[in-house]
Formats: structure tokens, sequence, C-alpha cells
């Protein structure tokens, strides 16, 4: 079985198991001994996934990890398992002092729904504090999939995955901070970026002057990248052929079905937005293509996996009054009329409240 097919058979076994309180030995049962299955490895030969490792400390003390799994009769990679739901710490100590006890390089923290991969990569021996790798079944991609094959028994390497860890658990650091400096930048990020425009002193007032204007200039940079990609992609019919090239500015030139439903550039535009907003808090937990749309003859709506009773927000753009629904922090629903499309950016934090709140219910 591919190790995609493998993750789809884990994901179907999250979904029946979700509203069940399982204890840590059903969810090794049920989540774990497949897992380590789908990379490939013999959980019924002991020799080569070893559960209960002892791992040593100093001469007498002995203590267990939940499995390691064995190469060249050297542990490379370290398993701690807690139960289903059981909130995973953002920084496991246990894991921590069984790497930090033998030759593996890799650890990983689980509760069976996510998986939290670990090395040492700042400091030889010693487990990094941050992963360099996180995969939650609800929503692993093929992105995931690629990185989890470089830890398939076919496919193991230590220098090779060191090197992939590297490059994953520095990558994923620089877009949290870019996702960070996207929703509030700071002295430093506005400072750096306004010394290359502005001439004069940069003194306390012109980077009060110029706060705004970065996060709006780097706002409106995210966006016209993502409407380039999308223009991109709507040039392409569903055999690669060409199609012709459209004004988007235009709502004629949106694609009209057989409902009479116009979906326009603009309101593209904001479902686009609405995606940039929840990204930059939630990127390690929701996979943006997971944000879907809807459109209807009298709105547009913007559901978490295209589902209708997951409702994320509401367009109105088909007048030359829009106007935004979104939800308060008790669940009702807000309309609010908007100048621009820019006028999203007000309501940021309902967008993301409600996009969390549906999250949480999507895993509970």
């Amino acid at each position: 079985m591919s190790l995609d097919n493998a993750l789809e058979n884990l994901q179907a076994t999250a979904e029946r198991y979700k509203d069940s309180d399982l204890n840590e030995a059903q969810t090794d049962a049920a989540f774990i001994r497949p897992f380590i299955a789908a990379l490939g490895y013999d959980h019924n030969d002991v020799f080569e996934v070893v559960p209960q490792y002892s791992t040593a400390f100093g001469d007498t003390k002995k203590y267990r990890v939940d499995y390691a799994i064995v190469l060249g009769d050297l542990p490379a990679i370290l398993i701690e398992v807690k139960k289903q739901g059981h909130p995973l710490s953002d920084r496991p100590d246990q894991l921590a002092f069984y790497m930090n006890s033998t030759e593996a390089r890799f650890g990983i923290y689980t509760n069976g729904l996510v998986y939290k991969f670990f090395s040492d990569l700042d400091e030889d021996k010693k487990m990094d504090v941050r992963p360099f790798m996180e995969i939650n079944l609800a929503d692993a991609d093929e992105m995931s999939v690629r990185a989890l094959s470089r830890f398939t028994k076919d496919s193991f390497n230590v220098d090779r995955a060191v090197e992939t860890a590297g490059t994953l658990k520095y990558t994923r650091g620089m877009r949290q901070v870019l996702a960070q400096q996207y929703e509030s930048p700071d002295e430093d990020f506005v400072q750096w970026l306004g010394k290359r425009v502005y001439d004069g002193v940069f003194n306390k007032r012109v980077k009060d002057h110029f706060t705004p204007m970065v996060r709006n200039a780097f706002r409106s940079f995210v966006t016209d990248r993502a409407n380039m990609a999308l223009q991109s992609a709507m040039k392409k019919d569903i055999d690669g052929s060409d199609v012709p090239e459209v004004e988007a500015d235009e709502e004629s030139t949106s694609e009209e079905n057989d409902r009479g439903i116009i979906t326009t550039a603009e309101e593209i535009e904001g479902w686009m937005i609405v995606k940039s907003i929840i990204g930059t808090t939630l990127m390690a937990s929701l996979n943006p293509s997971r944000i879907e749309y809807k459109d209807f003859k009298g709105f547009f709506t913007v559901l978490l996996d295209g589902k209708p009773r997951q409702e994320i927000c509401r367009f109105f753009f088909n007048s030359s009054n829009k106007k935004i629904r979104v939800f308060d922090c008790e669940g009702n629903q807000v309309m609010h009329p908007i100048d621009s499309l820019d006028g999203i950016y007000r309501f940021a934090d309902e967008i993301k409240g409600r996009a969390q709140f549906l999250l949480q219910q999507d895993m509970s």
C-alpha cells in the first residue's frame, strides 16, 4: 500500500473515532501501529520496532520509550505516545530525555491524530526545542506525504533525513515569522523596510507613520501575488489548453453556469483575502486548501471543507453597496457594510475566531 493511501486510511480511522475517548492502548492499536506500518516498518518484528525500548540514564536508572524503530542495531526513531485527543505540549520533556540518552536522531511525539517530529539540528545529541515538522491527520496534504516519505523504511537515510529536517524546520520557522510580520509588523521590520525607501532620518515619528503603510503594503503584495497565481490557473481548462485571457475588473468575463450564477473577480479576491487572514494564525493546524467557497445568485459564501454548515463568512458584492456577514464571539451573524475589499481586513478577528471555532468543532 502506498504512503498516501495509508494516510487516507488513517484519516478514515480518525473520522471513525473522533467522538470516542480512546485510552493509550486503544490509540496505539488504532493509530500508532498502522502509522508505523504506513512507513514500511514491521511492528510485529520486535527487533525492528521495539516496544517499551529501554533508555539508560547513568549507571543504574533506565526508562522506557513507547517505541523505537531500530536500524542497524541502533535506535533511529523514537516514538512517545499519548492517548487520542491528549493535548501535546510545546516541548515534550520525556521525549527530549529519551533522545538525549540514545543514538536516535529523530523523535515523534503523537496522540494518534497529530504527529510532531523532532531532531537535534541546533545542538548535537540534544533535542531541539521546536519540531521541524507537524502532521495533522485532519488536513494532511501532498506536501506532508512528500516530507514523510523521507522517513519510510525504503527511503530512510540518516544524513538525507537530517538535511530534510533542517530544511523543513527553518522554512517553517521563517514562514511563521513572515506570518507574524504580516499580521503585525514589529519595529525592526518596519525600520528595515522603511530605510530602503525613505532617505531621511528614520525617527519615531517616521516609524509610526510607516507602520500602517508597511502592513498594508505587505498585505497588498500577498493579495496581488495570489491573484496572479489565480489568473494564471484560470487561463487553463481542465485539459490544460489555453482559454481566452480575461479582464479582472469585468463581471461579464467570469464563467456563468447553467443557473445564471456569475462568480466575479472581486468575489474570488475576497475569498483569497480570507484565506490569507486565516493562514497567518492557523497555518500549523489548518491547510488553506480546506477553505473553499460556494457562489449563489445573491451572495458568495466562504466555507470550511465546502460544507454549508461550516460557513466562515459571506459576501454580498452584487450591488454598489458591498457587505460582509461575519460571526461574533457568541456565534451570532452580523452584517457590516464595506467600502472596498480592504474592508475585509477590519473583521480579521471575527474571521479567525470563526475558523478556529469550526476547526475545533470538526476535531471534537
